[in-house]
């Protein structure tokens, strides 16, 4: 039986890290898919310490995508009033972005004012945030379909 690592897997795997590390970016260029003939949209980008707004621009840039940036408002986050909303919805139109907030929970626009909701790009929510409605179409007081309890009144 012989071992799949080797002296040799090991120095062949090395040499061709190495030339991929030290090859100038244009050889990986043709590497890359073709871009599509239609306009490509990726609207759930998030900051962080690792990746600033700058550095999402210039990579949505090279890559032809236009990219929209949200953040969770509410409790446990950063925005939770139209203050905040607002100076989050400003430092972002100094760039080509779209602006939007990601909630995570039911009735969380209750804490801002329409006339600062209204400056936002768009509202990106997973479906299982979204209030369950009864038959009647008014809403449950749940937020999952799976959740057993009930706002009180």
């Amino acid at each position: 039986m012989t071992s799949q690592h080797s002296r040799r897997t090991f120095l062949q795997t090395s040499m061709l890290a190495t030339a991929a590390l030290t090859a100038p970016q244009h050889l990986f260029a043709a590497m890359l898919p073709p871009k599509p003939s239609f306009p490509v949209s990726d609207y759930h980008v998030h900051l962080s310490n690792a990746l600033s707004i700058e550095q999402a621009v210039t990579v949505a840039k090279e890559r032809g995508v236009q990219i929209g940036i949200v953040e969770h408002p509410g409790p446990g986050y950063a925005i939770n009033t139209d203050t905040e909303l607002m100076r989050y919805i400003d430092r972002l139109r100094k760039h080509p972005v779209r602006v939007g907030l990601q909630p995570v929970y039911a009735g969380w626009s209750k804490n801002f004012s329409q006339n600062v909701l209204i400056q936002l790009d768009y509202v990106l929510m997973d479906a299982l945030t979204l209030p369950v409605l009864t038959a009647d179409g008014l809403p449950s007081g749940r937020s999952t379909p799976w959740s057993t309890t009930k706002k009180s009144s």
